[in-house]
């Protein structure tokens, strides 16, 4: 599913639940004494919009990685019970690096997952948020590090190869051969939980030093400075506030170059999932 396959009304109602996970984590984070913020595609709605964008259909929150690690042990008593905190500390074939927070008593079913064991509730992404090095080598070295662990956790749970093993997705790759063979390794001697913590080791391991940028340091692009997130700001998204980073503009232009107002269909990227069930605490629930 694409963006334009969500109806103007089914669009509505997923911004309804995504705003009602969102709140729930802001409650958190308040009785926690964190500061988490919005990031992504989500500030850019906070930019431009003061809320979600009228097509997308997830919202990204970040924290930075002591407060990542405290709401990880911490929220899951705080929680209302209709809420989920998913990482794979809660669920062991949870195949991501990040948490999410879902709803219980809805879907939101993906493609790719669908066959994965776990909670599939809308979500609400939970990103870490690491230093990362000066050094662009040092930096490409980090990131492409981070990014084969990752796709080993992601690959014990859902193979998208169709080289050693049945692959779980519908077009299998067929290059990366080398890639494949490291990944299947790693895989086969470790599970995913130990590979996790190796995983939070390496990305947090220039947290100590006097760096210039944070990001989710397996990512390209997602550069934020420390003092934008060492001075967050409030703004409104939708009916809540919520802290962005500040300079805002300046964080966005570097994630998106071709940043702008009016986003072509062809450009609407979302989630697209192929069941999605809205609760009860909104009336007249949707199936995809």
């Amino acid at each position: 599913m694409d963006a334009m396959c969500y109806t103007t009304a089914e669009l509505e109602k997923l911004h309804l639940e995504l705003y009602d996970i969102l709140r729930e984590i802001l409650r958190v984070c308040d009785t926690l004494g964190i500061k988490c913020f919005i990031q992504g595609g989500s500030a850019i709605g906070a930019f431009y919009e003061k809320g979600i964008l009228p097509w997308d259909d997830d919202i990204d929150v970040g924290m930075l990685r002591l407060d990542f690690e405290r709401f990880l042990r911490e929220a899951p008593a705080l929680m209302k019970p209709k809420y989920f905190l998913q990482w794979i500390g809660s669920e062991e074939h949870f195949p991501q690096t990040m948490a999410k927070v879902r709803k219980t008593g809805t879907e939101f079913r993906q493609h790719y997952f669908r066959n994965v064991p776990m909670h599939h509730g809308i979500f609400v992404d939970v990103m870490p948020y690491d230093k990362v090095p000066d050094n662009k080598i040092l930096q490409s070295l980090h990131r492409s590090f981070l990014r084969f662990l990752s796709l080993c956790m992601l690959n014990q749970e859902v193979w998208g190869w169709k080289f050693f093993k049945e692959s779980a997705v519908d077009r299998p790759a067929t290059h990366r051969f080398m890639t494949a063979l490291g990944v299947y390794a790693v895989s086969s001697l470790f599970s995913r939980k130990t590979i996790f913590r190796f995983y939070s080791i390496v990305s947090a391991m220039f947290n100590r030093y006097n760096m210039h940028y944070y990001n989710q340091a397996k990512e390209f692009r997602d550069h934020i400075s420390v003092k934008s997130l060492e001075n967050l700001q409030l703004v409104p998204f939708g009916p809540l506030q919520v802290y962005v980073p500040d300079d805002l503009e300046t964080y966005l232009r570097h994630h998106y170059p071709n940043l702008r107002r009016t986003i072509p269909k062809d450009e609407q990227v979302s989630h697209g999932p192929d069941v999605l069930i809205f609760s009860t605490d909104f009336p007249d629930n949707v199936f995809i």
